[in-house]
């Protein structure tokens, strides 16, 4: 057994100092490992950069997207707005005729001379113009029309178009 031991003793001091020969060997497999740890992590640096890069190309092409698609969408609101505004302006001056009509109508009738069945005045209102048309009586009963519709115009011109068909006598009164 001595001699086992003695042989074990020598085989440790055999690998202790092959090991310790080999100290310089392990120093250039550490350094090539942290080369290529340094090689790998610079290489991953590269590929994070890079997607970095690409998503803020992507990012800035949809915000590019996006500002357009807006400018596009605020366009044609703008265009609707338009439109609505202008179909309302249309709308209100229809209305605005439309009661003007019938007010000048309701005068009319409400004119003791002009209530006759042989009348017949008609009243059509824009948002700029009376006309009158139709026919009356007498040439009195024609300016009497006017004299109402040209009282309740509301800054509107009056065009009389009526003619005189006769057969009633001419009474000027104003209601």
């Amino acid at each position: 057994m001595q001699k086992f031991g003695k042989w074990m003793g020598a085989g440790a001091i055999a690998v202790v100092a092959t090991t310790l020969a080999g100290c310089g060997g392990a120093t250039e497999a550490g350094n090539a490992v942290d080369g290529a740890t340094s090689t790998a992590g610079a290489k991953i640096g590269n590929v994070a950069n890079d997607a970095a890069a690409v998503t803020s190309n992507v990012a800035n092409a949809a915000g590019d997207n996006l500002k357009e698609t807006a400018n596009a969408a605020s366009n044609v609101a703008g265009e609707v707005g338009n439109t609505v505004a202008g179909a309302t302006s249309n709308t209100v001056n229809a209305i605005g005729g439309m009661m003007k009509t019938a007010d000048i109508k309701a005068k009319i009738i409400g004119a003791p001379s002009l209530n006759n069945p042989k009348n017949k005045i008609d009243v059509d209102s824009s948002d700029t113009t009376v006309t009158l048309s139709g026919s009356v009586q007498n040439a009195a009963q024609k300016t009497l029309a006017e004299s109402i519709a040209k009282q309740n115009a509301g800054g509107r011109k009056v065009e009389n178009k009526l003619t005189v068909s006769g057969g009633a006598p001419a009474t000027t009164k104003a209601p």
